[in-house]
Formats: C-alpha cells, sequence, structure tokens
C-alpha cells in the first residue's frame, strides 16, 4: 500500500464514525431548553439535502444556487412566522396566525415558477426544472424542518421526546426490515 495515499473507509464504517458524533450531538441539540440550536442543526441538514437532490436533478449550477437560495428563505418562513417561534406581543401574533402560510407559498411555488419563467421563457425546460424545485424545496426543506418544529412546539424535554420518538420509529422498522 502506498502510504501517501488515504484509506477509504468502508460504508458500514463511515456511517458508524457519522453516528458516533453526530448521535451525541443530537440528542444534546433534542433536549436543550431552547430549540434554536435543533433548528440551526435541521436548517443546515435540510439546504444539504436540497442542494444534494437539485445537484441530481438540476443540471444547471446557476438554477441549483437559486433553488437553494428559494429553498432557503422557504424554510425560514416556515418555522419563523409560525405563532409559536414569534414574540408573544399581538401584533407579531396576528401576523403568524393570518399571513404565515402565504410567504411559504409564494417563497416555495410561486417565486420559482417565476425565476424559471423569466430565465427561459421555454415551457418545456420550465416545467421539469420548476418541478424538481419545488419537490426540492418541499421535500428535502420543509418536511425536514417539521422536526424543529416538532422541538419548538413540544417544548422543553417533551420536545425532544417528541423528536427523538419520530427518529428511532421509522430507524427501527428499517433495521427490522
Amino acid at each position: 500500500a502506498n502510504p501517501a495515499r488515504p484509506v477509504a473507509l468502508g460504508n458500514l464504517a463511515s456511517r458508524f464514525l457519522v453516528a458516533v458524533v453526530a448521535a451525541p450531538i443530537l440528542l444534546l441539540a433534542f433536549y436543550l431548553d431552547t430549540p434554536v440550536v435543533t433548528w440551526a442543526i435541521v436548517f443546515a441538514a435540510s439546504l444539504l439535502a436540497m442542494y444534494e437532490l437539485f445537484a441530481m436533478t438540476l443540471p444547471d449550477p446557476r438554477d441549483r444556487w437559486a433553488g437553494l437560495a428559494f429553498g432557503g428563505l422557504t424554510v425560514l418562513a416556515f418555522y419563523w412566522l409560525h405563532p409559536a417561534a414569534l414574540p408573544q406581543s399581538r401584533a407579531w401574533q396576528l401576523l403568524g396566525r393570518e399571513g404565515s402560510t402565504y410567504p411559504v407559498l409564494f417563497l416555495g411555488i410561486i417565486a420559482p415558477g417565476l425565476y424559471y419563467l423569466f430565465r427561459f421563457r421555454d415551457m418545456t425546460t420550465v416545467a421539469t426544472r420548476y418541478a424538481a424545485t419545488v419537490f426540492g424545496i418541499f421535500y428535502a426543506g420543509v418536511l425536514l424542518t417539521t422536526a424543529a418544529a416538532l422541538k419548538r412546539d413540544g417544548g422543553g424535554n417533551t420536545g425532544g421526546d417528541l423528536v427523538l420518538f419520530v427518529l428511532v420509529v421509522p430507524w427501527l422498522g428499517d433495521t427490522g426490515a
């Protein structure tokens, strides 16, 4: 073996290494009093997941970065414009209760469509790029962010228990299968 060449870890070894490092960090985040740490980890993971999905489905790097920008803004709006995340003043609560859905829908559905229509003006390429972008935003972004929202809405240790339950049940089902 060449000593200058790094040794590649096998699939099982790399998964084990990630689990040993990531599991304690996630557990700590789930059981902190504040949901912000959980949100930050989930936000970073959702951006990474969206980027990976966009890298597979969008051939142009400009489209990937635009999709990532729309996705990041959508996830931010989804989490932070919810009444549970806003200050308790009447004006903020009214904004969250009455208008929190509209920015998510605009940023996640309408804005990417407008971007592609004005960028390409050709419906055959717009449709596939648009579908991949909206799918990525909601599948890899918004759905993953619901884990952070579960921690926020469950409150304290109960929120951590809920997130852990939602993660462990599918893991056990997958392991059992």
